[in-house]
């Protein structure tokens, strides 16, 4: 599944129409960041809802959280595709919209393994510590190149 993802990647070439930037400004790169955030949390609360017993939702079709899931999902991919064919769209909005889902993806699976043993929770920490340190980085090399 990954090298099929990796090749249609590779393989994609955007349209000339999308290719050509508009006027439009993108927004500043900390905002990208804090709606990547906002979207990513989101997306984990709404993980969540399938940990909470099926009888607090008596009546409702597994079906709602779903359609409810892809709606968010078209909304945050539609909003990403206008911000990002901005004129004025950069490396630093790019490092900012993934370092926002990044965290937020490691504040979701805080949750998840809160009840784990506690090697998992140092490993996870470890890991978000060393994703955290990577990402300064790349921000310090990102910044280097704007200058």
């Amino acid at each position: 599944m990954i090298a099929a993802l990796i090749t249609s990647t590779l393989a994609f070439r955007p349209s000339s129409k999308h290719s050509e930037k508009n006027s439009r400004r993108a927004p500043a790169p900390w905002l990208v960041g804090f709606l990547a955030f906002g979207f990513g949390v989101a997306w984990f609360l709404m993980i969540g809802l399938a940990f909470i017993p099926p009888a607090t939702f008596q009546g409702i079709s597994p079906i709602v959280p779903m359609v409810i899931g892809l709606m968010w999902v078209g909304l945050g991919l539609s909003i990403v595709w206008r911000i990002s064919s901005a004129g004025n769209w950069q490396d630093r909005h790019r490092l900012a919209l993934i370092f926002g889902a990044s965290l937020a993806s490691m504040v979701g699976g805080t949750l998840e393994v809160l009840t784990d043993t506690p090697i998992d929770i140092i490993g996870k920490y470890g890991f978000d510590l060393i994703a955290v340190g990577l990402f300064i980085w790349f921000t310090i090399r990102v910044r280097k190149q704007v200058m």
